[in-house]
C-alpha cells in the first residue's frame, strides 16, 4: 500500500493492527502504529480517526490506565458527535462506561449505557443493546441498586434467550444469583 501511495489504506491497516497487537500484549508497538495512523487519519477520514481513538482507549483500559482511557473514549465522542454514527458512538459509551465504572463515576456510567442501549436497540442492533442491558443491570448492582439489577439482568436473560446468546444467558443467570445471595435478604423476599 504504501509503495501504491495508498496512504490512508495504510493508515486504516495500522488501525486494526492496533488491535491485534493490543490482544497481543505488545502495548508499546501498538501506540507506535496508533500514532503513525492518526497522523494521516487526522487528515483524511473522521470516523475511522474515532475508531482508532477507541482502540487506543482500549488499550489504556487494559492496562488499568482508566484516566488515559477516557481521554481518548472522550476524543472518539467529539469526533463522532460532528460525524452523526450513534451506533458507532453507542459502541463508543459503552467502553468510557466501564473506564468510568473502574473511577467510581456510577452515575455517568449509567447515563452512558441508558444511550447506548436506546441507540442499538434503534439502529436494529438486538444483541448489543442486551448485552448493554446486562452492563446496567451489573451497574445496578454495584449502586446497590438490587431490584433495579435483577429488573435489567431479567429482561437481558429474555432478550438473548430470544435471540439464542446462551453463553450470555448463562453469564445474566451468573450475575442473578449473586444479587440473589447478596446479604440484602429483603431481594429475595420481594421477588
Amino acid at each position: 500500500t504504501r509503495a501504491a501511495r495508498l496512504t490512508t489504506d495504510t493508515a486504516l491497516i495500522q488501525m486494526h493492527r492496533v488491535v491485534s497487537l493490543t490482544q497481543m500484549g505488545r502495548y508499546d508497538e501498538a501506540l507506535a502504529v496508533a500514532r503513525a495512523s492518526r497522523r494521516v487519519l487526522s487528515r483524511r477520514a473522521p470516523v475511522h480517526l474515532a475508531q482508532l481513538e477507541t482502540h487506543v482507549g482500549i488499550l489504556y483500559y487494559r492496562r488499568d490506565r482508566y484516566a488515559k482511557a477516557i481521554e481518548h473514549y472522550e476524543r472518539a465522542r467529539k469526533i463522532l458527535a460532528s460525524a452523526g454514527d450513534d451506533t458507532m458512538r453507542a459502541v463508543v459509551d459503552t467502553n468510557l462506561s466501564h473506564a468510568l465504572m473502574e473511577t467510581d463515576r456510577h452515575g455517568e456510567a449509567l447515563r452512558l449505557l441508558e444511550g447506548a442501549a436506546g441507540a442499538m436497540e434503534g439502529s436494529g442492533q438486538s444483541l448489543w443493546a442486551a448485552q448493554t442491558r446486562f452492563h446496567i443491570g451489573y451497574l445496578q448492582f454495584l449502586r446497590g441498586n438490587y431490584n433495579a439489577a435483577l429488573t435489567s439482568h431479567y429482561h437481558a436473560r429474555e432478550e438473548l434467550t430470544r435471540l439464542g446468546s446462551l453463553e450470555l444467558v448463562a453469564w445474566c443467570n451468573h450475575e442473578i444469583a449473586e444479587i440473589l445471595e447478596c446479604p440484602m435478604g429483603t431481594v429475595k423476599s420481594r421477588l
